[in-house]
């Protein structure tokens, strides 16, 4: 279906992504910003290219690199207060072609996506010379994305750092799309759009909650939990036997029960003397770029987040998100800010804490009972969204059927009632027999797709960011005038209204306790 240009806000460098853009001047001289990027202390120290030095091309790669690292290409995009918008997306486009068909050939990227990641900041408005033009910019550089991840055939993350830069992106892409420019891939269905509008409203009306799996950190490199299950008995020596013995008790393991194999793991580490919660956080911690659902999920309006995860990755995406960092309950439940992040089962930076074997799950109750509280209150007074979550956890299940009966009663009582469901999962692959079970409850929202689990995911991610594009007025770029090639003549209007208001009250009506409200909604909007 072609490939697709992501809107995102965050760290560029913290992005798990396959290669991304390097902004740097004619002469590779790499700005001392992005020196703190490990690996790039000391700038660009190879050889300049030939095509480089006889002026023929504005791209190259960085060649000593990490291999598990995403890659930074080198790109000229200072071209100074008189480069054009053109000159600085004809830059964008070469980097496009030269990284994705430098993938396609080495086949090296690290995402392991359906389609590989490329990934950009906002080219030209730092030190390129074009701050002061970046809505005229915008328009282009998006169009050229949108035309360049199609003839390419990959995903591009077009990463923003600031409010401003965001809102007036989502809003370019939009006003192309109304233009015709631009469109969303057509596996988006209309059916999947209806859904992504009735979740964007409960967003708007501060009624949504997050539920994250393992599903959403694994775009990030992270074993999901068979897979962490996996790499534990291996380290704690379950499958040692050789040939045919080795076969057999790797199969006669994967039988059991997952929090059974759990609790046979975590009893050999004892017998090893060693801590498997330090394990896990040892092998989670290793891993420092975040997921493309990570930001987007991360810049949502949404302050009630719920996670069965250990690692610290969708705090570390809202903290560069714009977003105010989340409160860890129940490590933190006292720190300023409306927006928490509850987790369920433990945090890498506390190993100790970490919920794994079914000892820890019978004893759930009397460790995390308020724990259990705050799902069972998210779950009757709001509408949970469930990503990367398979709904095969046992203390879920249990927390969920006390609010069934608390919402519904005895449904033997009364099994002709009518049933609406009060929760949402999005679902890369479909399981019949799951979904039976929890039909009276769940919304299922189907991706799967014939191109297998990767393609699959990435229709999920392209509906995140369709959510992420239609939840939220964007408008914190409307005051500033870098932004005008964006604006629309009402939009131009409204701005001149504003600040002839702000110029011309005197000091009598700054004084009045309603004029904060005022200075608050001038900030919002770019001021």
């Amino acid at each position: 279906m072609g490939g697709h240009v992501f809107i995102i806000r965050g760290d560029l460098t913290r992005l798990y992504c396959d290669a991304w853009l390097l902004p740097t001047d004619y002469s590779f001289e790499i700005m001392e910003h992005w020196r703190k990027v490990p690996g790039l202390e000391k700038g660009w120290t190879g050889p300049a290219s030939e095509a480089w030095e006889n002026g023929t091309s504005r791209v190259l790669r960085i060649e000593d690199w990490d291999r598990n690292k995403p890659r930074p290409w080198l790109v000229h995009t200072g071209g100074g207060p008189f480069a054009t918008p053109q000159w600085h997306a004809e830059g964008v486009r070469e980097f496009v072609r030269t990284a994705a068909r430098d993938l396609r050939n080495r086949q090296d990227g690290i995402t392991k996506r359906a389609k590989p990641l490329l990934a950009l900041p906002f080219p030209g408005t730092g030190a390129g010379g074009a701050r002061d033009r970046a809505g005229d910019l915008l328009p282009i550089l998006v169009k050229t994305l949108h035309e360049e991840s199609l003839q390419e055939d990959v995903d591009i993350a077009f990463t923003t750092n600031k409010g401003g830069d965001y809102a007036a992106a989502m809003h370019a892409r939009k006003c192309l799309e109304g233009s015709g420019t631009f469109a969303w891939p057509s596996d988006l269905s209309a059916e999947l759009k209806g859904v992504g509008k009735s979740l964007a409203d409960s967003i708007k009306e501060g009624g949504l909650v997050l539920f994250l799996g393992s599903g959403v950190s694994a775009g990030a490199g992270l074993p999901t939990w068979d897979g962490l299950l996996e790499k534990l008995a291996i380290k704690a020596g379950v499958f040692n036997c050789e040939g045919a013995d080795s076969e057999r008790t790797r199969q006669d393991f994967k039988r059991l029960n997952y929090l059974d194999q759990a609790h046979l793991i975590s009893d050999l580490f004892v017998e090893m003397k060693q801590d498997i919660g330090q394990e896990i956080a040892k092998q989670f911690s290793a891993h420092t770029h975040y997921a493309l659902a990570h930001a987007i999920l991360a810049a949502m309006q949404v302050n009630e987040i719920i996670t069965t995860n250990y690692d610290t990755l969708f705090e570390e995406a809202s903290a560069v998100a714009g977003m105010t960092p989340p409160r860890v309950l129940p490590y933190n439940p006292t720190l300023a800010g409306n927006r928490w992040l509850l987790k369920l089962h433990g945090c890498v930076t506390r190993p100790k804490d970490i919920v794994l074997t079914r000892s820890d799950y019978l004893r759930y109750d009397d460790k995390r009972a308020a724990l259990k509280g705050i799902v069972q209150a998210m779950l009757m007074t709001r509408h949970m969204l469930f990503v990367g979550f398979s709904l095969r956890d046992e203390n879920f299940e249990k927390i969920i059927d006390d609010v069934r009966k608390a919402i519904r009663g005895d449904l033997t009582e009364n099994p002709q009632d009518e049933e609406v469901p009060f929760t949402t999962t999005l679902m890369p692959s479909t399981n019949s027999f799951l979904q039976k079970l929890w039909r009276k409850d769940v919304n299922w929202v189907n991706f799967e797709r014939s191109g297998g689990l990767s393609e699959s995911a990435r229709l999920q991610e392209i509906f995140l960011d369709y959510l992420a594009s239609i939840s939220t007025s964007y408008t914190a770029h409307l005051i500033d005038p870098r932004y005008d090639g964006v604006l629309s003549e009402g939009e131009k209007a409204l701005r001149e209204a504003l600040l002839e208001l702000v110029d011309n009250v005197g000091e009598e009506v700054k004084n009045t306790p309603a004029w904060g409200e005022v200075e608050a909604l001038f900030r919002r909007l770019g001021g």
